[in-house]
């Protein structure tokens, strides 16, 4: 939920923003998130919601109304080896995301640059 994601505007790149982009693009224009589904959030005018919703969402942060159930999260180890948590899959291609593909560093040259040195380790 504390990612920000804008995309550039181009009409033939289809990425889409975060849910936190879109609840701040909201705000500036007085629209309230209120629901959200695995892939979609619904926003209603500030008004409305005052109206309508409030007694029925009165908490409209993303925390309270959004599951992240198809996440990625991608974490370092201290020798330089990427892993992967949470869904290893690319969602809209039903394609499998390889961790070995993703590393930057090759395994020889994996490992921690401030590790004590062999005489520190045999005191």
């Amino acid at each position: 939920n504390d990612l920000v994601y804008i995309p550039a505007q181009n009409d033939n790149i289809r990425h889409g923003a975060s849910l936190s982009a879109l609840v701040e693009l909201c705000d500036e224009f007085q629209y309230v998130l209120i629901e959200t589904t695995l892939y979609n959030a619904f926003f209603v005018p500030r008004r409305i919601y005052e109206l309508c919703f409030q007694e029925l969402v009165p908490d409209t942060s993303i925390e309270a109304l959004h599951d992240i159930t198809m996440g990625t999260s991608l974490y370092q180890l201290y020798d330089g080896t990427l892993k992967l948590w949470g869904c290893k899959k690319m969602l809209w291609h039903r394609i499998a995301i390889d961790e070995h593909k993703i590393q930057m560093l090759p395994p020889s040259e994996r490992t921690f640059p401030f590790a004590p040195n062999d005489a520190l380790k045999s005191s």
